[in-house]
């Protein structure tokens, strides 16, 4: 028995299975929109199945003793320049901060200095600077899982923040006896984008405006927390605002396969904590709502508990519930694109550009309808 992924569907990439192998079959091998998905060499495997046991993206996923039901909690750091630099409420940079201040090391999303996005490791507060901010693409994760069962084998703690399959893949792979030392925070995920189309459109853009790119914002909080408003800053001092990768991200034409299945678009979490953006806030209630961002917390066990009370004297923290804090990545996977399969089709054979003014908001049409949609506020208003 061995994994065989014939459905795409059915394979987050996380890399639990080639990490566990114990005779290195197993290797990850990209396909044309660079999702990584495992390949087994027959010459080396020997049917041992630890694969498909390692496996977690699926209905019946382990939970270990995280609790049945989430506490619930809507909180933001106490310091306002902490939450103006954070994409929400700063709470990712105060687990960071509070973890290492006893030593360990931290694992979290980087950009490479070409905008490659990757997980990369942090021993001190200044190196976990580079984890703020979103990023809307499955994000390379490559040795990652070995080099931390190699900081817990010897006795280091580890903090883990991604997104819940990872988290799954990752506690599934580390050995009962280390979990201890092991601290995870999983994130209230919409979806993985693909790492090919985004290298694409770094490029196209650079190309476009004759400058490198060397800084990336998905979701720049200068214009406010409930605006997706992309900025790229280029070498040559100028800066681009735009909203259309994030348009092709939140139309679900460029995610991974395996998100329209996902398992853990539930309550039943599998890190310690689970993190994200409290949507729907200001429905309920009126504490915070000057748009500088408010995150969701659910603690999901005793680590998570613990946690918590560490850095709560830092954090403005209200308790709520789990009927409050729905949103709909917290209930059902997202909905496949219908037109998903011809975007690919028309980027794999036209490129970046054309699927650009086809599908996001430099459609021709698109931009119309938007321009007669202001016109129209604005008669209203006279």
């Amino acid at each position: 028995m061995r994994i065989d992924i014939k459905v795409k569907e059915n394979c987050c990439g996380c890399t639990a299975c080639a990490s566990i192998c114990p005779y290195n079959a197993i290797t990850m091998v990209d396909d044309l929109s660079g999702f990584l998905y495992p390949k087994v060499d027959l010459s080396k495997c020997v049917d041992c199945g630890l694969c498909v046991k390692t496996c977690q993206f699926k209905k019946d996923y382990e939970r270990y003793e995280n609790f049945e039901t989430p506490i619930v909690y809507a909180g933001r750091q106490k310091q306002l320049e902490e939450i103006v630099k954070s994409q929400t409420g700063g709470l990712a940079a105060l687990i960071y901060e509070n973890f290492l201040s006893t030593g360990g090391c931290a694992y979290g999303v980087v950009f490479d200095s070409d905008q490659n996005i990757m997980f990369s490791c942090a021993k001190n507060v200044d190196e976990t600077q580079q984890f703020r901010g979103s990023k809307y693409v499955q994000a390379e994760i490559q040795n990652v899982f070995l080099q931390i069962k190699e900081y817990l084998k010897n006795s280091q703690k580890v903090l883990f923040i991604g997104s819940p399959c990872q988290v799954a893949g990752l506690k599934s792979y580390i050995p009962n006896r280390f979990h201890k030392e092991l601290l995870t925070v999983d994130l209230v995920c919409h979806c993985n984008t693909s790492p090919r189309l985004w290298k694409s459109y770094i490029l196209y853009l650079e190309q476009k405006y004759h400058s490198k790119i060397v800084k990336a914002d998905f979701r720049n909080k200068r214009f406010g927390w409930h605006k997706c408003l992309e900025t790229y800053n280029l070498a040559n001092g100028k800066e681009i605002v735009t909203k259309s990768y994030d348009y092709l991200f939140f139309k679900h034409l460029s995610i991974r396969p395996s998100c329209t299945m996902c398992p853990f678009t539930n309550l039943h979490r599998v890190g310690d904590v689970t993190i994200g953006d409290y949507w729907g806030w200001e429905k309920n209630h009126v504490e915070w709502n000057d748009d500088f961002g408010i995150n969701l917390i659910l603690i999901n066990s005793s680590k998570g508990t613990e946690l918590l009370k560490l850095i709560t004297p830092k954090l403005d923290l209200i308790q709520t519930d789990t009927r409050d804090c729905l949103q709909p990545q917290l209930i059902n996977p997202i909905q496949k694109n219908p037109l998903q399969e011809n975007f690919f089709k028309d980027y794999h054979n036209k490129g970046i550009k054309y699927v650009l003014y086809k599908y996001s908001d430099l459609n021709y049409m698109f931009r119309l309808k938007r321009h007669l949609s202001c016109i129209k506020r604005k008669l209203l208003h006279l």
